[in-house]
């Protein structure tokens, strides 16, 4: 830690600290550096105390520092004061006096005595953007918090030892999107502004976009807070089907905690991606297994499947990203659709896919 040769003269309000420091300044012949975080600001003398007569001792004017040098309004802050404290103690010291640090701001003080590694960070303007941007987009959360009280409450009906975890709203700087840590969700607002926002082209591809409207907000809530509780449970022989069915029950719940008229609303298709699934899926079942990809375990054979992306070549056509997620889903509604009693508990809990996939019937007729 650095040290300084100063003088330190400190204690609470009105105790008398700029009297004693002026008149020990007086008999040092030296100069005094100001630690008090409201007389920095110009014109604002009697409600923050700078008793500038004091400065004056025996007809004869003490120099003073870092008073009256920002303007009212401006946001100083502990790093400024500390740069702007070692100015003024150089300039002191190479008149070969001693300096006097006087006030009461405790931080402002130890920030100088005890040497505060404090860092220059740069300005992000574009942090300094969304954080606006976000402030417009959302004067209020009154939707979001509509959808999560109507998904929490049906899920706790479901799932009755369902821990609602204590919602906030954040700006991350575009990192995740929905944050869990223990008992709280975090939602990232700056990255649910709408495909169209202009910041997103410096950083996302259009696919990427897409899924940052505002409408996806509470579906990604349930979709990260069910994977947090309910995770994959893999193990050497996990394939494809696993992932696609597992996946796909998430969503799934999903559908029925929101009441998603089918499972691409939920996950966000368009309608026209949508309607080429449900045109396509006996199809696109038959491409699965022909390829004998069912049980795959590729790393890439699973990728082209459940990985975002801006479509999948398949059957001559361009298939919707997360198809695979789409086909586990129907998968689970034709089970469910052939075990009617089963809650949605004990499907969470499930995990058994190969067993859920010859007792589903799918496609079978």
């Amino acid at each position: 830690m650095d040290t300084y040769q100063l003088i330190t003269v400190l204690g609470p309000t009105a105790s008398g600290k700029t009297t004693f420091a002026a008149a020990l300044a007086a008999r040092l012949n030296t100069e005094i550096i100001s630690a008090d975080s409201r007389q920095i600001y110009r014109s604002m003398d009697i409600g923050t105390g700078k008793d500038l007569a004091d400065y004056t001792v025996n007809g004869k004017t003490i120099p003073y520092h870092l008073i009256d040098i920002c303007d009212p309004g401006y946001k100083y802050n502990v790093f400024e004061y500390q740069h702007d404290f070692f100015r003024a103690y150089e300039i002191i010291r190479k008149k070969g006096k001693l300096p006097i640090l006087c006030g009461g701001t405790g931080m402002y003080i130890e920030a100088v005595l005890k040497g505060y590694r404090l860092l220059d960070v740069p300005q992000n303007p574009g942090l300094r953007e969304s954080l606006k941007d976000v402030e417009a987009k959302y004067p209020n959360l009154d939707e979001v918090e509509k959808g999560l009280n109507k998904g929490f409450r049906k899920l706790k009906k479901e799932v009755p030892d369902t821990k609602v975890p204590f919602i906030y709203s954040q700006v991350s700087a575009f990192n995740e999107s929905i944050i869990l840590v223990d008992s709280l969700l975090g939602i990232s607002l700056d990255k649910y502004m709408g495909e169209d926002y202009p910041l997103y082209k410096r950083f996302y591809y259009d696919y990427q976009c897409r899924s940052m409207r505002p409408e996806r907000i509470v579906p990604d809530c349930f979709a990260f807070y069910l994977l947090s509780r309910y995770g994959m449970n893999y193990h050497e022989g996990t394939c494809l089907i696993d992932l696609m069915m597992h996946s796909g029950k998430i969503n799934y719940v999903v559908q029925n905690l929101l009441g998603y008229s089918d499972i691409g609303e939920a996950m966000g298709y368009s309608k026209e991606e949508n309607d080429w699934c449900k045109e396509n899926e006996k199809e696109i079942w038959n491409y699965i297994c022909t390829n004998d990809h069912l049980h795959a375990r590729d790393p890439m054979v699973i990728r082209y499947y459940m990985k975002p992306a801006s479509a999948v070549d398949m059957l001559g056509a361009q298939a919707p990203a997360l198809i695979g997620t789409w086909m586990g889903a129907r998968i689970i509604a034709s089970y469910m659709k052939k075990h009617k009693d089963m809650k949605l508990k004990d499907l969470l809990e499930f995990t058994d896919y190969h067993v859920m996939l010859s007792e589903s019937n799918y496609l079978a007729s």
